[in-house]
């Protein structure tokens, strides 16, 4: 019986590796090949791929692992109460969770592929810590993104007096109502529920209360230092594919395409579509030069979401059936 059972769970795990791996290769080849929305642009790249761009690439690739190396050293710091892991396990555990990631809404399958590799914490409770991670992240991006699209309102859509003040305390309460939330997330463990499950459910959260105010303060930093490497990635995109943009009006351009899309819930699958369109929108006021935009959209997308999918697939046959 008991060897039947692990028999079978073998074999579960191995089809879960296969149909993974092939939903993966069918997104990229849907995305880029069948859709075709950037036939044109991904032609225009061709242009741009020489040995004077070699080095502003090789960066921009380095940038990509420090993005992610950080992100998993955060994730690695909220498991911690849950089960002690080493930085190249909890790197692995972060670039396998973005294939799962592709097909699901906000790509909230990420937090389920994390939590494969770990091998004695509970995995609803990992699930909790890993989301207190994806928080921290998100009010980064909303802190950010709120003085940038005031930036970019004030200075470019030039709106009213009062308009401008309501935006500025709109944007006050949004920052200041996300921040207390994350700063008491510990709050969420102790509430109480009739419902069983509803009741179970908060249980397994309990690993929040392990976290001090001094720990969010360290989470919330990595934060912004992982949103600082990824807008300047977006920079160097931008300068590369020649969008003559002022520093200061880039960043707050950014921050403002960044809130967008962390404000519209998406699959992975349509996110490319998205991505170019919001840009274009928004760094369309500075620039006329379109197709740059949507190359830097396109190369940003595919460097920081596909490369570390297909690396993170090779990683799931380092997991052992337990």
């Amino acid at each position: 019986m008991t060897a039947a059972w692990y028999l079978n769970r073998s074999l579960w795990f191995k089809m879960f590796r296969i149909l993974l791996v092939g939903a993966t290769f069918w997104f990229i080849w849907h995305e880029v090949f069948v859709e075709r929305p950037y036939e044109a642009i991904t032609h225009d790249l061709q242009g741009y791929l020489t040995l004077g761009h070699l080095p502003a690439f090789a960066l921009l690739l380095c940038m990509m692992l420090v993005n992610w190396g950080i992100e998993a050293y955060k994730w690695k710091l909220l498991v911690t109460p849950l089960e002690s892991i080493g930085f190249g396990r909890a790197f692995m555990a972060t670039l396998a969770g973005i294939s799962p990631g592709l097909f699901t809404p906000n790509r909230i399958g990420e937090f389920g592929g994390r939590v494969l590799f770990l091998k004695k914490a509970n995995p609803a409770e990992a699930v909790a810590a890993t989301v207190v991670g994806s928080f921290s992240q998100q009010a980064a991006n909303i802190a950010i993104g709120c003085a940038g699209l005031n930036y970019y309102v004030w200075h470019k859509l030039e709106p009213g007096y009062w308009l401008a003040v309501l935006l500025a305390f709109v944007s006050l309460v949004a920052v200041a109502g996300v921040l207390v939330l994350y700063f008491n997330v510990g709050f969420i463990s102790s509430m109480k529920f009739k419902n069983k499950w509803l009741a179970l459910a908060i249980e397994k959260t309990k690993v929040l209360r392990t976290y001090p105010s001094s720990f969010l303060n360290k989470i919330l930093l990595l934060s912004l230092l992982r949103y600082a490497v990824f807008a300047g990635q977006y920079m160097l995109l931008l300068y590369i594919f020649d969008c003559s943009i002022p520093p200061l009006a880039m960043l707050s351009s950014i921050a403002v395409i960044f809130l967008l899309q962390a404000a519209v819930p998406s699959f992975a699958l349509l996110e490319l579509g998205f991505r170019g369109a919001s840009a274009i929108g928004v760094l369309g006021y500075y620039t006329g030069n379109e197709v740059g935009i949507l190359l830097s959209s396109f190369v940003l997308w595919l460097v920081n979401l596909v490369l570390p999918a297909l690396c993170g697939l090779v990683f799931y046959w380092q997991i052992k059936e337990q």
